[in-house]
């Protein structure tokens, strides 16, 4: 591959330009990328089974609550430790649908922020493509083949760098979300000790 280059003031032709420089961009963003993590992301499909299981077991418990033919002690014992189960039930099944809505949500907000950079990229290489007949102009053009280079590597990396500044916000929120839905598993937990269940927070 050919490389452009430019001009030093004292005639000397050190700096290289035209395709290295991009590349070296489309190299920079690829990294930046790798911070997104590999692969698809995970959006939380077995939170949903876990509500869903919940949920079935929840409408079980309510369908086996004492009827008119048994009373007493021990009917209301049942009646008890069933209403207890009912709402370990609905907490578990809050705290997974929790899970499920936050995962969701960063499953797309990865997708998104990795086709911004991707799509950066691409001007990239696009940009170095269009470019390449400048450097066969005298005199100037490696010169303005290096100001337009610049401009666009400029552009895009500062999107980029952005991008990844945006997700890493939405990211921190979402942990803070998981953070309180692990609070929800613990209460649940808790109640085989006695403590009380709060559904719905």
């Amino acid at each position: 591959m050919k490389r452009a280059r430019v001009l030093a003031s004292d005639d000397t032709r050190d700096d290289v330009v035209g395709p290295d420089l991009l590349d070296f961009g489309r190299l920079i963003i690829a990294d930046m990328k790798k911070t997104t993590g590999a692969g698809e992301p995970d959006s939380g499909s077995s939170f949903q089974v876990g509500r869903e299981g919940f949920d079935k077991a929840g409408a079980s418990l309510r369908s086996a609550v004492p009827d008119d033919r048994w009373s007493g002690t021990g009917a209301r014992a049942y009646a008890d430790q069933n209403t207890r189960q009912q709402l370990r039930s609905e907490a578990m099944a809050d705290a997974d649908e929790a899970v499920f809505a936050v995962l969701v949500r960063e499953s797309r907000q990865v997708k998104t922020r990795r086709e911004v950079l991707d799509i950066q990229s691409d001007l990239l290489a696009r940009t170095s493509a269009a470019t390449s007949p400048l450097q066969v102009i005298p005199r100037y053009g490696d010169a303005a083949k290096l100001a337009v280079e610049s401009a666009a590597l400029n552009a895009a990396l500062q999107l980029s760098a952005n991008t990844l500044y945006e997700l890493h916000a939405e990211t921190s929120a979402n942990a803070a979300e998981l953070g309180q839905a692990v609070g929800r598993y613990a209460g649940v937990a808790g109640t085989t000790s006695g403590e009380r269940v709060h559904v719905g927070r």
